[in-house]
């Protein structure tokens, strides 16, 4: 799935474009900033809202989303046991695009 450069201003909740703030910030120069800088401040961020995704290579040029890491908020609402699974297994097909579009900035 190919991503289009967007205006942070389609980011509706004020955390999540802090939280892009921070992200870029981090990045500078560089495409993506280096994981052990990524660093959420609780305040901004709300880390315990947060899960966090992997992009991997699915084949054919699509990817896929695998859940690396969830907040302690996110587990009450699901579990920790989505941990691993990826958006195909836990997102059902009729809101995929709403998740994809609510998560990409």
């Amino acid at each position: 799935m190919p991503f289009q450069p967007v205006s942070a201003h389609v980011i509706r909740l004020s955390n999540q474009r802090a939280l892009m703030a921070h992200w870029n910030a981090l990045a500078a120069d560089r495409r993506f900033p280096a994981i052990t800088g990524f660093s959420p401040r609780p305040v901004a961020h709300s880390p315990e809202q947060l899960i966090l995704w992997d992009v991997e290579d699915a084949g054919d040029g699509r990817r896929q989303f695998r859940i690396r890491q969830l907040g302690a908020h996110a587990i009450e609402a699901f579990t920790s046991g989505l941990i691993g699974k990826t958006m195909d297994e836990v997102v059902p097909p009729s809101l995929r695009t709403t998740s994809m579009r609510s998560t990409t900035p």
